[in-house]
C-alpha cells in the first residue's frame, strides 16, 4: 500500500502594492515577470516616462483617456498584460 502526503502551503496575498510614482522598473523586468509588490494589472504604470512614451507611442494622460479594451490591446502588444 502506498501513502501520499499532500502538503498545502498558504501563500500570503499582497495587500499593498509599491507606489508606481516612486518605484520604476525596466521594461524587460515587467515583461518577463511581475516583480514583488507590483500590481500585475497595472505593470505599465511602473515604467519611467521615457520608456512609456517609446512603448505606447503616446503620453500617459493620452493612454489613460483610451477605452479599457484599447489600453488592454496596447498592453498585450507590449507584453505587459
Amino acid at each position: 500500500m502506498i501513502f501520499l502526503e499532500v502538503v498545502f502551503v498558504k501563500q500570503e496575498a499582497i495587500t499593498e502594492f509599491l507606489d508606481p510614482k516612486v518605484h520604476k522598473f525596466k521594461l524587460e523586468e515587467l515583461q518577463n515577470s511581475v516583480p514583488k509588490g507590483v500590481n500585475s494589472g497595472r505593470r505599465h504604470e511602473y515604467l519611467d516616462d521615457k520608456t512609456f512614451d517609446q512603448v505606447f507611442k503616446m503620453k500617459r494622460d493620452e493612454f489613460e483617456k483610451l477605452k479599457d479594451w484599447k489600453q488592454r490591446d496596447l498592453k498585450k502588444a507590449a507584453k505587459l498584460f
